[in-house]
């Protein structure tokens, strides 16, 4: 890495750490692949992201508006049933998550 990629990378960072001081760096890959891809599915997301499933379920949910045990989360993402097998979720950028992704393309 070079100084300016450096630079931008601790940028990024930074905008995630205003949103939530302990953000974990599997969050931000998380959010990152969302926002790459619209509507990827949980499964495809935590093959990309290189995470068990119940990791991936866990990390989503602390992106999407109620966390765990009903704790606030972020309002990054939503999920909602594939129409194609609604057994499956997909994953999306919420409003707010869509407002990041700009915030954070212009670093």
């Amino acid at each position: 890495m070079n100084a300016m990629e450096i630079h931008k990378a601790s940028k990024l960072l930074e905008t995630f750490r205003l949103l939530d001081a302990n953000i974990s760096a599997q969050s931000v890959v998380v959010f990152i692949y969302v926002a790459e891809e619209e509507g990827i599915s949980m499964h495809m997301l935590a093959k990309k992201a290189g995470l068990l499933q119940s990791t991936c379920s866990r990390t989503v949910a602390s992106l999407t508006k109620i966390h765990r045990i009903n704790k606030p989360g972020l309002d990054l993402v939503v999920t909602e049933e594939d129409p194609m097998d609604r057994r499956f979720k997909i994953v999306k950028l919420s409003p707010k998550g869509k407002r990041l992704w700009t915030k954070v393309q212009e670093i």
